[in-house]
């Protein structure tokens, strides 16, 4: 990274640090996992879609508390910002579905939350973008390179369209995860369909919702 890139990366950084630090959250989510992770020092996160390590961010407060965890997205600069803020952690700068492929993303600006790999959320949410080549893996083939056998406490969704194809690339009997946070915005035909599949394989798979409403944010636990 060139010495001018980076100055604005820290910037970025600042800025949404001080803006944390004087107003208080009242993110419904954020509420929710704090209290049910209270006691929890040392956890371990993946977040599929991570966007931001401060704005918007699900993980921000756990990273705070001394967990570690994987940050995955296919914005270059938010990856570039997660190496900065969080570099104990794994922060990888690819898509993550249903397999090991190249797939087209599109992208309204370099650090934009809705930058998509779905065709109708690029429609709904991004209009005019540009197309870039993305490396696509299954959170599988993440977790077995990067936390092979590791107790998984949270698993952030928030991929844009793709919440059905990541879930499909996690063999969730093979791995151990407590939580699961889903994501999903927006609402049309496809994406219900897309819904009532993720919670056919959830409940298959013995997971039962904790928290939250479709279509918006749900967490699901393991029993």
């Amino acid at each position: 990274m060139d010495l001018l890139y980076q100055i604005n990366l820290r910037l970025n950084l600042i800025k949404y640090s001080i803006r944390q630090k004087y107003k208080k959250t009242n993110d419904k989510n954020i509420l929710f996992l704090n209290d049910y992770f209270k006691n929890k020092k040392d956890g371990f996160y993946i977040d599929a879609g991570c966007y931001h390590p401060i704005r918007l961010s699900n993980t921000k407060f756990l990273h705070d508390k001394g967990w570690k965890g994987i940050n995955i997205d296919i914005n270059k600069k938010s990856i570039d910002l997660f190496k900065i803020a969080r570099r104990e952690d794994v922060n990888l700068n690819i898509g993550i579905g249903n397999k090991n492929e190249v797939l087209e993303a599109y992208f309204k600006k370099d650090l934009f939350h809705a930058n998509t790999m779905d065709y109708e959320h690029k429609k709904n949410f991004i209009g005019d973008s540009l197309k870039k080549k993305i490396n696509v893996h299954t959170l599988d083939t993440v977790i077995d390179k990067y936390a092979k056998n590791k107790n998984i406490d949270l698993i952030d969704i928030d991929c844009e369209g793709k919440d059905l194809e990541v879930l499909q690339g996690l063999d969730l009997n093979k791995h151990k995860i407590d939580l699961i946070l889903i994501e999903m915005h927006g609402y049309s035909e496809n994406t219900k369909k897309k819904g009532d599949l993720m919670f056919d394989i959830l409940k298959k798979n013995r997971f039962k919702k904790l928290y939250g409403n479709y279509p918006d944010t749900m967490i699901f636990k393991k029993y």
